[in-house]
């Protein structure tokens, strides 16, 4: 039950994500309880997050031994942890960083030009990265619009039908079996609806599937670089590009056009005094390619291409003057 484990602070860390465990009855709390839920469910996280900060932690300019890290369990976390762990981190957590991403965070908590971080900020920074499932914050809010306008019920959550016609607005070609699917995957409290946590996250696990595709086909044409080529504004973003290009390597306008259509796009009209592109870079451009395809889609209100050239066909059966207009319908 709540009360429990808001006692114990115990399992506070799931619960903090669920709003009510296979249709149970909620239990109230009053604002007294509530702040205590609050301070537990935040001291679970911290407890949580120890383990990964320590992974990478330096003090004094040694990294910390497996028995200082069991040592520092329950005391103070000192040490800290620089920009690149930080990243490294993100991936042990099954995220794809990309700079930009990133360095919003940092922007928003206060430490754009930090080059290591103690444990509070470390803390600060998962929270806020985790709250918005690794998007930007605009990205956020435009999930939370389209989210909205889909909650046909105002319920504040959507279920099966409805997920399937989100997922066709934002161009995914998508089944009923298909999105069952999805909810066994997110679906937290078994209400067989989705809260938008829950399609915030579920948005995140279809995102981590294409920035995986993106980079497979990425990393295929790439040339490995032997050093970072690109320097950036800030220390963050700079960081950031030694860990992410460091492994991606940078692709070269003679291969670009490839790899965009190795991934089913049209490839765009570019600037043409740019040379390479990094692995972000390459993201950005397959983003507005899909953006592009979504908005030609949608155009067709759900039909094939087939099917279209039918519906023209019969159109034009009845537009006796060829004017456009059909007064016959």
């Amino acid at each position: 039950p709540l009360m429990e484990s808001v006692q114990s602070g115990e399992d506070l860390y799931d619960t903090a994500y669920t709003s009510s465990q296979g249709g149970a009855i909620v239990e109230s709390v009053n604002f007294a309880e509530f702040l205590i839920f609050a301070r537990k469910t935040r001291e679970a996280i911290r407890k949580k997050m120890r383990g990964p900060f320590l992974k990478f932690a330096v003090k004094q300019g040694k990294t910390f031994s497996r028995t200082s890290v069991l040592a520092t369990e329950n005391s103070r976390v000192e040490g800290t942890i620089s920009v690149n762990s930080l990243i490294k981190v993100l991936k042990d957590m099954d995220y794809t960083p990309l700079k930009d991403n990133v360095a919003e965070v940092f922007q928003d908590v206060g430490w754009l030009n930090y080059r290591d971080l103690d444990f509070n900020q470390f803390f600060d920074f998962i929270l806020v990265y985790r709250r918005r499932e690794g998007f930007r914050r605009e990205a956020v809010a435009h999930m939370r619009r389209v989210f909205d306008s889909f909650d046909q019920d105002k319920s504040g959550e959507i279920n099966a039908l409805e997920l399937v016609e989100l997922f066709r607005h934002l161009g995914y070609r998508v089944s009923l079996d298909d999105v069952h699917g999805f909810l066994r995957e997110v679906d937290e409290n078994e209400s067989n609806c989705l809260d938008f946590r829950e399609y915030l996250r579920l948005m995140r696990l279809h995102r981590e599937v294409e920035l995986r595709n993106m980079l497979q086909i990425f990393q295929h044409h790439a040339d490995p670089p032997d050093k970072i080529q690109q320097r950036f504004a800030s220390v963050v973003i700079d960081a950031c590009a030694a860990a992410v290009d460091s492994t991606a390597g940078l692709l070269p306008r003679s291969r670009l056009a490839v790899a965009i259509e190795d991934l089913e796009h049209t490839p765009p009209d570019l600037p043409g005094n740019r040379q390479s592109w990094d692995y972000d870079g390459f993201v950005q451009i397959i983003d507005s390619c899909r953006w592009k395809l979504v908005a030609k889609e949608r155009k067709k209100a759900g039909f094939s291409d087939v099917r279209i050239e039918e519906l023209k066909v019969a159109f034009q059966r009845y537009d006796k003057d060829g004017s456009g207009d059909n007064d016959n319908y």
